[in-house]
């Protein structure tokens, strides 16, 4: 009892140790940088006035796809996410819009994996079977 009870803790401890190490560190979002001491400001520089749902829903979601693209595509996509931010401030809902929709499109075209996660792939599964092939139950 005590030998497994002493390997548990081992190997608990191992993990967890092993994944101490394995974290990203995002210095921009960390405690105490200028990104999380002026919270106001920040938001105020990335959100602003805009109030529109439609655009916030859009400006998430080509932050989601910047943080996986190429980094070309991500500078880009940024600026026009910005841009759009900024007409959506003056309350030009729908060129904000239109600019958000080019980021998103310059985002997912420069995705590292290479697809775009709002395409599901469908397989065509073949339902044939070969003559050959005998049931699994036959051994014979």
């Amino acid at each position: 009892m005590k030998k497994t009870l002493i390997t548990f803790i081992f190997i608990l401890s191992t993990i967890s140790l092993t994944q101490a190490d394995n974290h990203v560190k995002i210095t921009e979002q960390q405690a105490g940088s200028s990104y999380s001491e002026n919270t106001e400001e920040t938001f105020k520089n990335e959100i602003g006035n805009c109030e529109d749902s439609g655009v916030l829903m859009l400006r998430a979601t080509v932050k989601n796809d910047i943080s996986r693209s190429s980094p070309e595509n991500a500078s880009e996509a940024e600026t026009l996410m910005k841009e759009g931010m900024k007409l959506c401030n003056e309350n030009r809902v729908f060129e904000a819009k239109l600019k958000l929709e080019d980021a998103k499109i310059a985002a997912r075209a420069g995705l590292i994996d290479g697809e775009d996660p709002s395409i599901t792939k469908v397989v065509a599964e073949n339902n044939e079977t070969s003559k050959e092939e005998k049931p699994w139950w036959k051994f014979w």
